[in-house]
């Protein structure tokens, strides 16, 4: 599996932006545990609560770009957010310290 990030933008008024993303998150959560979807959301850091309400950044695993996309449209996000996704290479810092000289 492919690992891609992806950085969400507010379309509108963040507010209500985020507050259906609260609305529809637990329901996509639960499909993605279950494999009902294409791809799986890792994990989601959004600033919101520390005063940014432009932006949301997630971590996301699928066989390719389309499913990421599909997860997204299917779960309704797409009417609140736009997404860029991008694949992307992890670095383990803690593998990197341990191999140090």
């Amino acid at each position: 599996m492919a690992k891609y990030f992806v950085l969400h933008k507010t379309i509108g008024d963040p507010k209500a932006g985020w507050e259906t993303f609260g609305k529809n998150a637990p329901a996509l959560a639960a499909a993605m545990a279950a494999g009902k979807m294409p791809a799986k959301c890792l994990k989601t850091w959004n600033p919101y609560a520390f005063g940014r309400s432009d932006m949301i950044f997630c971590l996301w695993e699928a066989e390719n770009f389309e499913a990421v996309e599909s997860t997204l449209r299917e779960a309704g996000f797409y009417n609140i957010v736009t997404s860029d996704v991008m694949p992307v290479a992890e670095i383990d810092w803690a593998q990197m310290a341990a191999t140090a000289k």
